[in-house]
């Protein structure tokens, strides 16, 4: 991957790269360890610029951090980043839509992140291709988040349209 990257001068993305780089300490058989070992071999070797994704940071190899430059880290959003992509991304810039009830509740979603946002509307736009409907931006399966057994924050921010339409949407993804 890095040879290839550094032939074409390319600038080299691992997505969820904590699949190849978590932590030492936490590994449960020995090739993980040789994996995580490869890997920051072939970091130190490539002269091009790399960029890691992970949601994981804290898993993330302490060696491995040492190796980058920059660190970013994307955070929740503000309760005023909220209202304005809100208002953006799901009542289409009229912020007229954004009732006080809203305003409240896009208050509580203390977790909700940009990407909550964008793989809302890649869910849209993907069920209203399968079904030809025009579909809100915000609409959101509670299955979805029941099956990642993880905390709902973009449920919620769909919940905030309260749209209602057919086909029953709880059924995707099980």
């Amino acid at each position: 991957m890095f040879a290839e990257a550094e032939a074409e001068q390319a600038v080299l993305l691992l997505d969820e790269a904590d699949s190849f780089l978590r932590s030492r300490r936490l590994a449960e058989r020995t090739h993980e360890l040789g994996e995580v070992n490869e890997m920051l071999q072939g970091m130190e070797r490539f002269g091009g610029i790399f960029i890691c994704t992970t949601s994981l940071f804290e898993e993330f190899d302490e060696t491995a951090l040492r190796r980058f430059t920059f660190k970013i880290r994307f955070r929740p959003l503000t309760p005023e980043q909220r209202e304005r992509t809100f208002v953006a991304e799901a009542l289409q810039g009229n912020s007229k839509g954004l009732s006080p009830e809203r305003r409240a509740r896009l208050g509580q979603l203390d977790a909700l992140a940009a990407g909550d946002i964008a793989g809302v509307k890649r869910q849209t736009e993907v069920l209203a291709k399968r079904w030809g409907l025009r579909i809100p931006v915000a609409v959101r399966s509670r299955a979805l988040h029941e099956a990642r057994g993880s905390p709902a924050p973009q449920h919620r921010f769909c919940e905030l349209l309260n749209w209602r339409g057919k086909p029953r949407l709880s059924t995707i993804g099980r």
